[in-house]
């Protein structure tokens, strides 16, 4: 943001102060990662297909910027 506010990049933007060191809530949001699992030390199935990995999020319809 400091360098868009700086060479005034972005038509409209207010002028902001930022405060060096300082963090918005949506730059940490968008920086966050899920914690993994624990790692297991031994499998707990005794069974072919017992446990399962499954995505139940994608693919996904919309297009990314780039056009994926």
């Amino acid at each position: 943001m400091k360098k868009a506010i700086a060479k005034e990049a972005i038509r409209g933007l207010p002028k902001l102060k930022i405060e060096e060191g300082s963090i918005c809530g949506e730059c940490q949001i968008g920086k966050q990662t899920k914690m993994s699992h624990p790692k297991l030390q031994h499998l707990i199935t005794s069974r072919v297909l017992e446990l399962l990995h499954i995505d139940l999020m994608g693919p996904m319809q919309v297009e990314s910027l780039r056009g994926k």
